[in-house]
């Protein structure tokens, strides 16, 4: 609980001072995000991909896949750098440092670097997916053996049935957290990348892991203080809002490791 309260009071210190920039900043990533999906939208209804078999004409794409496709090509390429820049900024401001509005857009100034920052991501996000599918391998064997039809319908059946339902929700919810708990190692990357740019992205992936051992109940505190500005975006705080806060919370939290850990050095 001392805990959470330091971090809202650091946190609503930097948002004091930097509220209108803040915001500014989440309105122009919010109307990205529906400029997106807007456009893969509209191509996706008006085109579709088909692929000619030998005898007949099958759909490989229908028109919502191919916009699921649109859409996750477009926010790797564009949205994946713009937000790296955005989280560069909120966690330069967290530190003391000004920096102006224009260094969201830093990864996009020459080609090494945006497919550096497309790289980091993507390998970052490969590796926290691959921990998810780890975590949640007993409930997907589970889940397989719930979808195979069963012709004996047998009462005995049907409690093992309802039983095995129950150990998939809880299987199911305990793979969320593993691989939830297990990725906070992985809290520190980018900001350390931030702090040194002159590092690769895989040493300040190593660094990240290092740092975070017995470390990770701070990141969690971090994440648990979202948790409520989001229940509140939900009913009755904007989404304006929630944004920048939950950046600066985050960002907040990752420049006190790092500080303690180089004084600590």
């Amino acid at each position: 609980m001392d805990e959470n309260k330091s971090l809202f009071q650091k946190g609503f210190f930097v948002l004091k001072n930097h509220v209108t920039r803040m915001i500014a900043l989440s309105m122009s990533m919010i109307a990205l995000l529906f400029l997106f999906v807007l456009f893969a939208k509209l191509i996706g209804l008006n085109y579709q991909i088909r692929w000619v078999a030998f005898w007949k004409t099958e759909y490989l794409f229908t028109k919502e896949w191919l916009f699921a496709v649109l859409w996750v090509l477009l926010g790797c390429l564009v949205c994946l750098p713009f937000e790296l820049g955005a989280r560069r900024w909120f966690y330069s401001v967290c530190a003391g440092q000004e920096q102006s509005l224009g260094i969201i857009f830093c990864y996009f100034e020459d080609f090494r670097s945006y497919v550096t920052v497309l790289w980091f991501r993507l390998m970052l996000n490969v590796r926290k997916l691959f921990w998810y599918l780890v975590c949640l391998l007993p409930s997907f064997l589970i889940k397989m053996v719930l979808d195979h039809p069963v012709s004996n319908s047998s009462p005995v059946i049907g409690t093992l049935y309802g039983t095995m339902y129950v150990l998939w929700v809880v299987a199911l919810a305990a793979g969320l957290l593993g691989g939830f708990y297990f990725n906070l190692k992985y809290f520190l990357s980018y900001y350390l990348w931030f702090e040194s740019p002159e590092i690769s992205p895989m040493e300040a992936v190593r660094i990240s892991v290092s740092r975070m051992k017995g470390k990770r109940k701070q990141a969690f505190v971090a994440y648990v203080a979202v948790l409520p500005l989001l229940l509140l975006c939900v009913f009755v705080f904007p989404i304006l809002a929630f944004l920048p806060s939950s950046y600066v919370l985050l960002s907040v939290q990752a420049n006190e490791m790092i500080s303690s850990h180089q004084k600590d050095v």
